[in-house]
């Protein structure tokens, strides 16, 4: 006995393959659809997300121009990496958010500057020294920025990565633990009792 399929539920079927393929494949955004998403997003911290990733787009271009031999080209994409990585930095330090209570996209802004000056480096000893000079202007700026954003979620940490002693911060405000009540009190004028 033969089966017979009709031909509209093969070209469904089939259809339906192709469909939910193509739905389900992964595509990477383009730089052209983060930034329509960043000018949609009203929250800062995803909106700061989207610009790390438009920020790691940039950077993979910049690499990708230094590695075909286009150094004019790569030094344009460098310092567009650059403004991309400031605007991020601006975005989160204009959030509200206070780093160390609230650090969501502070730390994804550290870790992928951290992968971003490794990559730099890798690409500072690929290059020739005629090209050197844009490179080591942006990995001195990514390593200000990822300093200043290191030093909004660990306040204590001071300039060279050290803790703070007590006195470098000054004298705890009263009522705080560790201070006593006395050292904020009028002083007693000297009055001799008999």
């Amino acid at each position: 006995m033969r089966r017979s399929v009709s031909l509209p539920a093969l070209v469904l079927t089939l259809t339906g393959a192709v469909v939910s393929q193509t739905a389900w494949a992964h595509r990477a955004p383009s730089a052209h659809d983060l930034k329509a998403k960043i000018s949609r997003t009203k929250n800062p911290i995803k909106r700061a997300r989207l610009e790390i990733e438009l920020s790691r787009l940039k950077l993979q271009d910049a690499i990708a121009a230094y590695n075909a031999r286009h150094p004019k080209q790569g030094a344009r994409l460098l310092s567009n990496y650059l403004a991309e990585i400031a605007r991020c930095r601006k975005t989160l330090r204009d959030s509200g958010y206070v780093a160390s209570k609230h650090p969501q996209g502070f730390r994804l802004f550290d870790i992928t500057l951290r992968e971003s000056l490794r990559q730099l480096t890798f690409l500072e000893q690929s290059v020739s020294y005629l090209e050197l000079s844009p490179i080591q202007k942006a990995i001195r700026r990514v390593q200000q920025i990822r300093q200043a954003n290191l030093e909004a979620l660990f306040p204590s940490l001071n300039r060279n990565g050290a803790r703070q002693s007590a006195s470098e911060r000054g004298p705890r405000p009263h009522g705080k633990p560790g201070v006593s009540k006395s050292a904020f009190q009028r002083p007693r004028p000297n009055v001799i009792r008999r």
